[in-house]
């Protein structure tokens, strides 16, 4: 995680503090704990513990929604999952229920839970001041652009310079390939943001394109989980060393994958009027099986987008019933995609063989 990644991830929790009071639900159990410890009989002590700990569940609720499965494992690598995510709600019943009777000793391990969150979110503010003192703050795109970011596990490339030079080849063969067939010319990738240790590359596109790819991933990962169904079943036979009912359960998972590349390759490109174009139905089938291949082994996506804009008043003589463009349109799709990147972990054995493709023969 480079220091623009990490500038962003630290903007974002200390927002989402302000704006999920976390922190003051936590407070208010402890003193309802303080004084039921006075007092175990106090109901109005009692009381206040039940409602602080249904304002802790909304607030993390609440809070827990908003979160992108990327930037949940982005707040893992920092240590912070057990301070903002449904795990310190899990974390505060298990204390409250095991020391029901005790309401000193559950005062206890709370305050010190309670410590232990401001010490950490004080540790992100003083960093969110180093960083803005030294002019390093986070990622920055046009409103009319979309980053399509690929974190690639070093054991997809061999930690080899060559072979992850291949891979950054494959991935603009992917980008072109969804290019020609919505916007009927090559990408022309601009090279975003990369961080590390394991490489994450982001790539800057036309809206348009990105939302087709990350529609086809969103797609890819939906099928995947009807594919784990089976794969299921085969690690139960391999555990049993039946080799021959092993290879019929590769053979029908890699039959499910190219079944449902066809017919999904076939939608999109009906939609976008390039079913008739051999060379670029051939690019989009190709493209959809490197995806295959690379999730299976434990590579995801990302998305990079502009701010949001906020919903402004309109002018009077404005026309109120003005059609969103293509862009407007794509940019609301990838929200909406990208809350549903959630990819399955990477498996030990993978199925596919993993392919590069060059894309040198790309034509704009």
């Amino acid at each position: 995680m480079n220091v623009e990644f990490l500038y962003d991830i630290v903007e974002m929790l200390l927002n989402g503090e302000k704006k999920f009071p976390i922190g003051e639900s936590m407070d208010e159990m402890s003193l309802s704990l303080g004084r039921l410890a006075s007092n175990p009989a106090d109901q109005a002590s009692q009381t206040s513990l039940s409602v602080a700990m249904l304002s802790l569940e909304e607030h993390i609720n609440a809070r827990s929604i908003t979160l992108l499965p990327a930037e949940v494992d982005s707040i893992s690598q920092l240590g912070g999952q057990r301070f903002f995510t449904k795990i310190l709600l899990e974390d505060v019943r298990k204390m409250i229920a095991e020391n029901s009777l005790s309401p000193v000793v559950a005062k206890k391990a709370l305050d010190e839970l309670i410590s232990a969150r401001q010490t950490f979110i004080s540790e992100l503010e003083a960093l969110k001041r180093s960083i803005v003192y030294f002019e390093l703050e986070g990622r920055h795109i046009d409103d009319d652009k979309a980053g399509v970011g690929f974190k690639l596990p070093r054991k997809v490339f061999s930690n080899d310079f060559g072979e992850f030079r291949d891979e950054l080849k494959t991935f603009h063969f992917i980008f072109d390939s969804f290019s020609l067939m919505t916007k009927k010319e090559v990408a022309r990738p601009e090279l975003g943001p990369i961080s590390s240790s394991d490489p994450l590359v982001f790539a800057i596109l036309d809206p348009v394109v990105a939302a087709k790819i990350a529609g086809a991933v969103a797609w890819l990962l939906h099928v995947w989980k009807k594919i784990e169904e089976i794969r299921k079943l085969r690690a139960e036979t391999a555990k049993l060393q039946m080799d021959s009912l092993v290879t019929a359960f590769d053979d029908e998972i890699k039959k499910k994958i190219k079944s449902e590349i066809d017919e999904y390759a076939e939608s999109i490109l009906k939609e976008e009027k390039s079913k008739s174009d051999r060379e670029i139905s051939s690019r989009i089938v190709k493209s959809l099986n490197l995806l295959f291949q690379r999730v299976e082994r434990g590579v995801t996506i990302e998305l990079m987008l502009p701010p949001k804009k906020e919903d402004l008043s309109q002018n009077e003589d404005e026309d109120e019933s003005k059609p969103q463009t293509d862009t407007d349109s794509s940019m609301t799709r990838l929200r909406e995609v990208e809350v549903e990147l959630r990819f399955p972990r990477a498996n030990d054995v993978p199925i596919l063989e993993l392919e590069q493709e060059d894309n040198s023969r790309a034509k704009s």
